[in-house]
């Protein structure tokens, strides 16, 4: 919490209120008599909301505090001559540079929004990506390669996957015949998953699997096609990369026709 009070008042800081244009009733408080204006109360409180933060009287009295602090830390640094060291000066000018820009790029977005129809559009267009294969799986994980391939070796004989899965090093799936449940291969360590998609249903593994648990052997049971999200449920989601894939063209665009010697 105090870093992003702290981060927020550095930014209104550095974003240069008037404080001399603002009427006497808009001055929050004063230390050593130097204004501190309502307004960078309420930028502060309008910055913490965006991430999350509710506002409440405890919150405005910490930020208050904080504002006390970090004006009584300015009042002594203005004693001095750091606000005149070069490193100082070159970091004040880059973030003021990225909260301009910052500023920028969210009024890009106001008047060059991502409309409704450009949403459907592409979620039209990716909406068969967004289908997932769940496959219904069993497993057996063995200690050692040689216990791995000695139950290959007795499934080899006709003896039942559910009950060799009982020697299983998994306790949560051992007592279940080694079943997994639904599951898509991404919800897996790669190298289990790999294994998983070459797989049709009913197939086991010809070898042990080896991941960071062990050696499993591995069986497919089933699969089923999951239907895509719905638009209602990734449109946020959606809407910002969208935002940012429009917002990078048009830096390219910028970058295509800038003069640079």
């Amino acid at each position: 919490m105090r870093a992003s009070i702290t981060t927020s008042l550095f930014t209104a800081l550095l974003l240069g209120f008037s404080v001399s244009a603002l009427a006497q009733d808009s001055v929050a408080l004063r230390v050593n008599g130097v204004p501190i204006p309502q307004a960078h109360i309420d930028f502060i409180v309008a910055q913490l909301k965006e991430r999350g933060t509710p506002d409440s009287p405890e919150l405005r009295a910490k930020i208050r505090e904080d504002l006390i602090i970090k004006n009584l830390l300015l009042q002594e640094a203005n004693k001095t001559a750091v606000s005149q060291d070069p490193a100082v000066q070159t970091e004040l000018a880059l973030s003021q540079q990225n909260i301009v820009l910052k500023g920028f790029v969210r009024d890009y977005q106001k008047t060059n929004p991502i409309t409704d129809e450009k949403l459907q559009n592409e979620y039209e267009r990716i909406k068969s990506t967004l289908q997932r294969t769940q496959y219904l799986a069993r497993h057996i994980l063995l200690k050692t390669e040689k216990e791995a391939q000695a139950v290959l070796a007795a499934l080899k004989q006709g003896k039942k996957f559910e009950s060799l899965a009982k020697q299983s090093a998994d306790p949560g799936s051992k007592d279940k015949g080694g079943e997994l449940g639904w599951a898509a291969a991404g919800d897996f360590v790669p190298e289990f998953a790999q294994a998983l998609l070459a797989l049709k249903k009913g197939q086991t593994t010809t070898a042990p699997v080896q991941t960071q648990y062990g050696f499993h052997i591995i069986r497919v049971d089933d699969t089923r096609n999951l239907p895509p999200p719905s638009l209602e449920t990734i449109k946020d989601e959606l809407r910002q990369e969208l935002e940012a894939l429009q917002l990078d063209q048009f830096v390219k665009s910028l970058r295509a026709r800038a003069v640079v010697q």
